[in-house]
């Protein structure tokens, strides 16, 4: 490894690694925090692959808090992530037509440039006289398209705005920093939470179950969560839930704030970006939600999904499923319950199920088509 320092004390660090992961040398420029050349805290990184090896081998630290840039993949700084997220985000306020005064109820953001956009279905439900205000004051009628109760995701219609930047529910990382964007009843502009992601998949949490029974239908809809840390309220509920990317990871479903007797905790869970994509496609090709045929039925097992019915003619029966196969695996994911089910099964009209069987003391492969 080498290092050079000019005199703009910007280190150019060239890093070379032998074996197949490390295919040629890796370049790392940044401004140290400190003035020594071996200082490895540094607020700006480029190629952050390189830093992190880095790091590694010096047994050092790499700070990237403030803004970090991976190639052609950025990390912004949280301004940075409003100042890119803002013009998408409304909040939504139910217009009272005898005071004429407006009471927040949750809030929006835009996935198309001709206003489309996301909220959450119990935001809209039932509520007639709605406006979208936007950050920079600008309102408009809400128009209503579609949505589901069971997964609590609608689409509506706002005037034409810069949409945002969605991103992908499938890589992400617990501890990861997010920003919340939402409505907090009574603010006249759209407010942010900087937060964590604490854990990345939750069938239904604890708490949503005991506070909204019947408002969400656990297990067979393939509903999951993306749970958060932060400070977010009630109101943000339908906003988006963003990485620092700048990118969209998950709609914002229910916000939930509770005290322990020494701390104030607030959580959150959001519907992963990915799973919503796939709801919105099927509402907008059936104008309802279905999920994916396949034709069995099961009983879970700790080591498995053990068939029970394989209907005939069905999808598992072409693929050649038969009763008494255990179903291992899906897609990768360990089979133990339904709920593991009817995650991996998604609400993509078509898709191919590769399943790992074991059936009497073989282990057969085998791919069920929708």
């Amino acid at each position: 490894m080498t290092i050079v320092e000019d005199a703009t004390s910007l280190f150019s660090l060239t890093l070379f690694f032998q074996g197949p992961m490390y295919p040629g040398p890796l370049r790392v420029l940044a401004w140290p925090t400190a003035s020594t050349v071996q200082s490895t805290q540094f607020t700006h990184i480029y190629n952050m692959r390189a830093a992190r090896l880095l790091a590694a081998c010096t047994s050092g630290l790499v700070l990237a808090s403030n803004c970090v840039r991976l190639d052609d993949h950025r990390l912004f700084s949280t301004a940075d992530v409003c100042e890119r997220m803002l013009p998408s985000v409304f909040r939504i306020v139910l217009l009272d037509p005898v005071t004429g005064s407006y009471a927040g109820v949750g809030s929006g953001f835009c996935i198309r440039p001709d206003g489309t956009s996301l909220t959450a279905y119990h935001v809209i439900n039932n509520s007639a006289q709605l406006l979208a205000k936007f950050d920079n004051g600008e309102r408009c009628p809400v128009q209503v398209l579609r949505g589901d109760e069971g997964t609590d995701i609608a689409l509506i219609k706002v005037t034409p705005r810069p949409p945002a930047k969605l991103g992908s529910s499938s890589a992400l990382r617990r501890g990861e920093q997010v920003v919340h964007f939402g409505n907090t009843m009574s603010s006249d502009t759209v407010d942010i939470d900087v937060g964590y992601i604490n854990k990345i998949r939750d069938d239904v949490p604890s708490w949503m179950r005991q506070f909204v029974q019947g408002d969400v239908k656990k297990s067979t809809s393939g509903l999951t969560f993306i749970l958060t840390q932060g400070s977010a309220r009630p109101g943000f509920s339908g906003g988006p839930l963003v990485n620092m990317n700048a990118e969209v990871i998950g709609l914002i479903s229910r916000m939930y704030i509770h005290f322990d007797g020494t701390v104030l905790h607030h959580e959150g869970a959001s519907i992963p970006i990915d799973l919503v994509m796939q709801v919105v496609e099927s509402l907008e090709r059936k104008g309802k939600l279905e999920k994916p045929y396949v034709g069995i039925s099961f009983k879970s097992t700790e080591e498995g999904l053990a068939l029970l019915v394989v209907q005939p003619g069905s999808p598992a029966a072409r693929a050649g499923l038969l009763v008494g196969d255990l179903i291992q695996e899906m897609n990768g994911t360990k089979m133990t319950t339904q709920e593991d089910f009817y995650y991996v099964l998604g609400y993509r009209e078509r898709v191919d199920l590769k399943m790992k069987v074991q059936r009497g003391r073989r282990v057969v492969e085998l791919v069920v088509s929708t």
